[in-house]
């Protein structure tokens, strides 16, 4: 499991060197046992980026842009606040390109990390748009979705939106965005979930019931069972959270 962190300003970390030049990450959070991590990913514009090929991974892909944009097909471009899913297997990147400089959240989740992390498709791809490279396909099915407005969102019974993103119908894991208006104020106590949070403020600000302030940039990541919740956003925020399954209401 992912450690747990309760408030993170990403934008005071440092950039670190990426593996091809012109690209710099930030790691958030990586679990010790599985491999599966959580990154800040920048591509310069002047990026040595190996040109687009179709390919796969063997563990789960989730990309949310968080500035420019980019595209694996030259069909749906992705902008700030655009999101991707790619499940374990996923042949995808048939065209990719980026629009100047690009910073995107990633998540690696799942899967088996011991094998490489790129496997290049040989020949000519089966379709020019996502398929599975083996078995019949996921559950949870690929996604890209450049404006998430379009999608809609539901108020839950704490009075803040809810947007999902992906989700696997079994086991309700999945990805939303969380809307809250300004002037919102939680009346719930913190409460344990049975699943995991994984989370990245957008834009605006919120505070915590642990009396964390987390504003746009800032990344917390919650186990399981852990007390917590969200109590008060003055300004009004849009939070990206992943979460483990059940009830996120």
């Amino acid at each position: 499991m992912r450690a747990y962190i309760p408030a993170l300003d990403t934008g005071a970390m440092p950039w670190n060197p990426g593996i091809l030049p012109g690209t710099f990450a930030k790691l958030l959070n990586k679990d010790p046992n599985t491999g599966s991590s959580t990154a800040m990913v920048l591509f310069a514009k002047d990026a040595a980026l190996p040109p687009g090929k179709p390919h796969y991974h063997y563990v789960d892909e989730e990309i949310l842009v968080t500035g420019g944009a980019l595209t694996f097909d030259h069909r749906i471009w992705l902008p700030a606040n655009g999101y991707c899913y790619h499940p374990v297997g996923t042949v995808h990147g048939f065209h990719s390109g980026f629009d100047g400089e690009v910073t995107i959240f990633s998540r690696s989740n799942g899967g088996d990390t011991t094998k490489d992390f790129m496997n290049y498709i040989e020949g000519e791809p089966v379709k020019t748009e996502w398929y599975p490279a083996f078995g019949d396909g996921p559950k949870r099915a690929p996604q890209y979705i450049a404006d998430h407005k379009a999608l809609g969102e539901t108020m839950g019974k704490d009075g803040a939106f809810r947007t999902v993103l992906s989700r696997n119908p079994e086991t309700g894991e999945g990805s939303m965005f969380l809307r809250l208006p300004a002037g919102w104020t939680s009346a719930a106590p913190a409460s344990p979930f049975g699943f995991y949070r994984e989370m990245l403020v957008m834009d605006g600000a919120v505070t915590a019931t642990d009396g964390n302030r987390l504003c746009a940039g800032f990344y917390a990541f919650i186990p399981p069972d852990m007390p917590y919740g969200f109590q008060a956003s003055e300004s009004g925020a849009l939070i990206f959270v992943s979460f483990g399954g059940g009830d996120i209401d």
